[in-house]
């Protein structure tokens, strides 16, 4: 049997007979104003314990970011001259620092600053 054809009875009142609808309508619930409420409630309470995560985050890896960033340039004004091994060293920490704050970037722009 075609499963459109049972799941989707045509009648002469329609595609749903008067059997379908009230088979429906015996399975339905209303939805109440409250129910919606609720509903809103959960939903802005989610993204509110979301975007408090985020911006938890956010901060984090801005600490963190701030830390390394005062390392680097502490030992950039430490040293006199810089062979090419500590050159390609600090190369590849401010590659990464560039990196890891692109990635911080993107995560702070996932969040709406707070109201």
């Amino acid at each position: 049997m075609n499963i459109f054809k049972w799941l989707f009875p045509v009648s002469p009142h329609g595609v749903f007979g008067r059997k379908e609808l009230a088979w429906f309508k015996s399975r339905a619930r209303t939805v109440t104003k409250r129910d919606l409420r609720e509903l809103e409630k959960k939903l802005m309470s989610a993204i509110s314990e979301f975007v408090a995560k985020q911006n938890e985050l956010s901060n984090r890896v801005d600490v963190a970011l701030a830390g390394i960033e005062a390392d680097i340039t502490l030992l950039k004004s430490q040293v006199g001259q810089i062979t090419p091994e500590d050159q390609a060293l600090l190369d590849a920490a401010t590659t990464r620092l560039e990196g890891v704050a692109a990635k911080a970037e993107a995560i702070d722009a996932l969040t709406a600053p707070p109201a």
